[in-house]
């Protein structure tokens, strides 16, 4: 399933009542897109005295992945124990320390939870990552014969351009402007790198991209 904002209300308050006893005070919630976290307590800070006080708290649960809802609750779970150390003004050790671990157990125990302290996406979450946007795509052909890609950073491609060749041996470069989700999966890179990929594999992700071409001066589609 992916989250709703109703449903991540709802939520938060039945774990409210049912686990944290009605201690958490309601703060505003937003669904985002994140390819890196399923969710987020944010907050700022300000100096009371000697004392460090959090406030102005937000949550915010992704909804770019399709998981079991079980996952979903457990994601909502592990922020709100974030959100009550925070609230409370209790310091632990670390963001995942010796508090956390011990409120995160006790609610695993007590009511049967799967609460863990990170969450990796697998290979199945991220082929069901299905979020458009914008990618420019550099297929290298390397010089033993192999194909990589780069993702590269918008910002970053005319320096992308310039500096694989100069890290990597290379036989030629294409590059390619998509909008296809299996490039999700990869970073916006602002340094060279490069990630191996089997050309046949990788083509059928090109289907719809467009090839763009460098006029010494800027990128532009390549007309066919």
């Amino acid at each position: 399933m992916k989250p709703t904002l109703a449903y991540v209300q709802a939520k938060f308050n039945e774990f409210n009542a049912k686990i944290f006893k009605g201690k958490l005070s309601p703060l505003p919630i937003r669904i985002g897109v994140s390819r890196t976290r399923l969710g987020g307590v944010s907050f700022k800070r300000r100096k009371v005295g000697t004392k460090t006080e959090f406030y102005n708290f937000k949550l915010t649960i992704s909804q770019r992945f399709d998981l079991p809802e079980h996952e979903v609750e457990d994601t909502i779970i592990h922020e709100m124990i974030h959100y009550y150390i925070l609230s409370s003004q209790l310091h632990d050790t670390s963001p995942h320390g010796k508090l956390f671990r011990q409120l995160m157990n006790h609610i695993n125990q007590q009511f049967g939870r799967h609460l863990s302290i990170s969450h990796r996406s697998t290979g199945e979450e991220l082929q069901n990552d299905t979020h458009k946007k914008e990618h420019f795509v550099c297929v290298s052909g390397l010089a033993d014969g192999r194909t990589g890609i780069t993702v590269s950073a918008k910002t970053r491609i005319f320096q992308m351009r310039r500096d694989l060749p100069r890290y990597f041996r290379l036989q030629k470069m294409t590059w390619y402007w998509t909008f296809n989700p299996f490039f999700n999966r990869y970073p916006h890179s602002i340094s060279p790198r490069i990630y191996l990929i089997e050309e046949a594999e990788l083509e059928k992700y090109l289907t719809d991209a467009k090839e763009l071409e460098y006029d010494g001066n800027c990128f532009k589609v390549k007309k066919q």
